[in-house]
């Protein structure tokens, strides 16, 4: 992310460990670095915020979110599904995010224990049908 400028980096931390940095040399160290923390403070903040989208429990009325949110079948609108590749270049299903007119909910595959039942109602309210009926 910050190849190219790693060296710029390095070169203003030593010298201003030696006390031999120029102006310019400090300004793109403490550039970069305050770059490099707000980007890594983000992390958690994005986590925060998906795993309260995320879903929590499918039942009769909706899906809960983990936010406390039901978001109820009668406002369904579509299913999106994210894939990814992994290292031995097979494409496997990574999230589902169910959109509904009052908001959506993620369904992150690798963090579901009944994947295949999820999936199954998932894929029956997807074609119309009610999997409760």
């Amino acid at each position: 992310m910050f190849g190219g400028s790693l060296p710029f980096l390095i070169s203003g931390i030593y010298g201003l460990l030696k006390g031999t940095a120029t102006h310019s040399q400090l300004a793109v160290s403490f550039g970069l670095a305050s770059l490099i923390l707000i980007g890594f403070s983000l992390i958690p903040f994005l986590n925060v915020v998906r795993r309260r989208n995320s879903a929590r429990r499918f039942d009769q009325a909706g899906i809960t979110r983990f936010d406390g949110k039901t978001l109820p079948w009668r406002e369904f609108k579509f299913v999106r599904r994210s894939y990814i590749r992994n290292k031995y270049r097979h494409t496997i299903l990574e999230r589902v995010k169910l959109h509904f007119s009052s908001g959506t909910a993620i369904v992150m595959v690798n963090a579901v224990k009944n994947l295949e039942e999820v999936l199954t109602v998932i894929q029956t309210i997807e074609a119309g049908n009610n999997p409760w009926h």
